[in-house]
């Protein structure tokens, strides 16, 4: 959620704040995620959109097909065997590349090579590999590959050395915690047009050195190393000119890309190390949790046992290794999950708590919540009949 109030100077990426403003107005919770994979795909850069299903990754992706301005390639899923029959597109291109489901790309290591392989190509512009069956050779090529998929994957993934040597600096994460409380059936309109060619954009020095630029660089070394998130960043404000018009890069573009990819500081919570190196470990319930509440600011408990099919002892387990940010609440004779204060700390801190103040009382909170339920209940019922 931006707070364009706060801005100044936002005339200055007018563009962008029109975009944001017609993806939220008939998908709310969608718009920071336009805006994240716009400036990821105009920088040239790797981005994994990891959410949990029904988050409206696919819709958030086909809008970006409309916006992209040069070739670009639009997959279901893709594995190295599948990219080694686009050899000879890839390269010596300038292009896009969007995968709408890492996950379904075959084996665990097929998947992991898939993201590896398609984050290194955009960071150096090539790729040479030879697997026991496909020798892939990919070279001068020049663009972006925005990836979806699903927190399983990702658990499946930091467990692999290859995370860290090849995976965790070239792939910016991007952690979309926001369900559509919603569900519309047509897409988000809005296009940019717009170029890709940073070289053309000067980001001066004194902004370089500026605080408000390495604010930014402590935001993204949630999860880059500190050389990589200068590099991330420094793309990224470029792009964001570039999208707004200009070839100069200026203070208001460093602020909306810090504003864009707040949610990148959930990876501190979301995996967690032992040693310095090597295997970390995530819990995956805390994202589905947390997405609930900072969509809905509570949700009720029968629906949640109903829509992901566990049992009531199973749920209080989950909420027992989460209890720091979670709680099971009782309003009006039933039972919902809402944030304790920690949690509320935690949701303002990734810029996603729909309140202007940290201290609501719950019972404004389970209000809210119990109306957008209901306003979720009733699109339901309206696309049924519909399909019907």
């Amino acid at each position: 959620m931006i707070d364009w109030e706060k801005a100044r100077r936002s005339d200055r990426v007018e563009p962008l704040r029109l975009v944001y403003e017609r993806v939220e107005e008939t998908h709310e919770g969608l718009g920071q995620l336009a805006l994240a994979e716009l400036l990821a795909e105009t920088a040239n850069r790797a981005l994994a959109v990891i959410a949990p299903r029904g988050t409206g990754k696919s819709t958030t992706m086909r809008w970006l097909t409309r916006s992209i301005k040069r070739q670009y390639e639009l997959w279901d899923c893709i594995t190295i065997d599948g990219l080694k029959k686009y050899e000879d597109v890839l390269t010596g291109n300038q292009m896009t590349l969007l995968v709408d489901d890492i996950s379904k790309g075959g084996t665990t290591y097929s998947q992991i090579m898939t993201v590896l392989t398609l984050g290194q190509l955009c960071y150096t512009g090539f790729v040479v590999k030879t697997t026991g069956r496909t020798k892939l050779c990919i070279k001068e090529f020049r663009g972006s590959a925005i990836m979806n998929f699903q927190p399983l994957l990702l658990e499946k993934m930091i467990k692999q050395p290859a995370f860290d040597v090849d995976i965790a600096d070239k792939v910016i994460r991007y952690y979309h915690i926001w369900f559509p409380p919603n569900p519309i059936s047509f897409d988000p309109r809005g296009s940019l047009p717009h170029e890709y060619n940073l070289r053309r954009v000067e980001f001066p020095e004194e902004g370089k050195n500026s605080k408000q630029f390495w604010r930014l660089v402590q935001l993204l070394r949630n999860e880059l190393t500190l050389a990589r998130a200068v590099e991330h960043g420094i793309k990224l404000c470029k792009a964001s000119a570039l999208l707004s018009g200009r070839y100069k890069v200026e203070p208001i573009d460093v602020w909306l890309v810090y504003q864009v990819f707040k949610p990148v500081r959930f990876e501190r919570l979301l995996i967690r190390r032992e040693d310095l190196e090597g295997p970390a470990k995530m819990d995956r319930n805390i994202m589905v949790l947390l997405s609930l509440i900072a969509s809905f600011r509570a949700y009720p408990v029968k629906w949640l046992l109903r829509e992901y099919k566990i049992g009531m002892r199973r749920l209080y387990q989950i909420i027992a290794k989460n209890k720091r940010y979670i709680c099971i609440l009782n309003y009006e004779g039933e039972k919902w999950i809402g944030p304790t204060l920690e949690g509320r700390k935690l949701l303002m801190y990734l810029g996603i708590w729909p309140y202007e103040k940290l201290v609501v009382p719950m019972e404004e909170v389970l209000n809210d919540a119990e109306e957008k339920v209901k306003r979720r209940e009733k699109e339901y019922k309206n696309s049924k009949v519909a399909t019907a």
